[in-house]
């Protein structure tokens, strides 16, 4: 009997020890898990504005994988060789059929009204009397500042020429810059930077202003109305390429049913041969040209939702409607 006892208290004493050494153990990821969090947390600081960068188990040829990937994805800008004008660069003055200024851009679109015949001789001599010998290639550079852009077309090919007049704080600002895009708008095709001043940028401005505010060309210009007070106005070139964008835009999206009651229009719009008619409270719309009448709706909730209120505004008729 005294040697069971003697067993038992030899079984309770080892299992004391045992728990005891198991409490310590497992007390000491307690003790040190402040220290553990606190270093989490200076590197989780340290690291995140680098958060594009991935550490790999082997970091060299990892790497180097995703870098390749990286790059092959970036569009591919061509070198700009010292040119000594637009001609070499671009294409001759003489095979220039179009030339638009642009006044806006939207999505992916460059929103652009031709010029007059006179007005694209004088842009023309402007653009194409830059000496260029002193530009060089300025991809990855910070571009931006003043601008003013034109569409060149020669043949099949339509370029957009972005000239900036550098600015402080966004761009050198002793520096012009030229920005050459094609239909990707996207990814331009070349950029190039030289001494501020090699092009007119101010008279370039009121040439480009001259086109927009241009009312009087047949072939591109219109005339807004209200019915109801019988107020008219001149469209200039600027507002009737607002126009016609929207426009145009809301019928490639969704051309709608004539409606089954007669509609009321409040705002009418000769443009060239088409005539729009347009309710100014929904935005639903007719097109009326040689082809027939189509009806559309501007977009009230996409990319596009501003268009009711640029028409109109453009259009000069904002104050007419408010006050009618």
């Amino acid at each position: 009997m005294k040697h069971l006892k003697s067993k038992l208290f030899s079984l309770l004493t080892l299992l004391c020890l045992l728990l005891s050494a198991c409490g310590n153990d497992a007390a000491k990821p307690d003790a040190e898990a402040p220290t553990e969090i606190d270093t989490t947390s200076q590197e989780a600081e340290t690291t995140e504005p680098f958060i594009k960068v991935t550490i790999f188990e082997n970091p060299s040829e990892e790497a180097d994988e995703e870098t390749s990937a990286a790059s092959s994805k970036e569009p591919e800008i061509p070198s700009a060789a010292p040119v000594k004008d637009l001609g070499e660069l671009l294409f001759e003055r003489d095979s220039v059929q179009d030339v638009m200024v642009v006044i806006d851009r939207r999505l992916f679109d460059f929103l652009a009204v031709p010029a007059g015949e006179e007005e694209r001789e004088a842009i023309l001599d402007e653009l194409y009397g830059a000496d260029l010998s002193a530009f060089e290639d300025a991809a990855g550079a910070s571009i931006g500042g003043s601008a003013v852009q034109f569409k060149l077309r020669s043949g099949e090919e339509e370029v957009t020429l972005s000239i900036y007049d550098g600015m402080a704080g966004i761009s050198e600002e002793d520096q012009q810059y030229i920005r050459l895009t094609g239909p990707d708008v996207q990814t331009p095709l070349g950029e190039l930077k030289g001494p501020k001043g090699t092009f007119d940028f101010n008279r370039l401005s009121e040439l480009a202003m001259s086109v927009e505010s241009d009312t009087e060309d047949p072939a591109y210009s219109g005339v807004a109305s209200i019915p109801e007070t019988g107020y008219e106005t001149k469209m200039s070139k600027r507002a009737c390429g607002y126009a016609l964008y929207f426009f145009d835009k809301a019928l490639e999206a969704e051309t709608m049913e004539a409606p089954d009651e007669a509609v009321s229009f409040d705002v009418r719009m000769e443009i060239g041969d088409a005539v729009y008619q347009l309710q100014s409270e929904t935005g639903f719309f007719s097109r009326e040209d040689a082809g027939g009448t189509v009806y559309g709706k501007l977009d009230e909730d996409g990319l596009l939702s501003d268009g009711l209120t640029v028409i109109i505004m453009e259009a000069g008729l904002r104050s007419q409607l408010n006050g009618a």
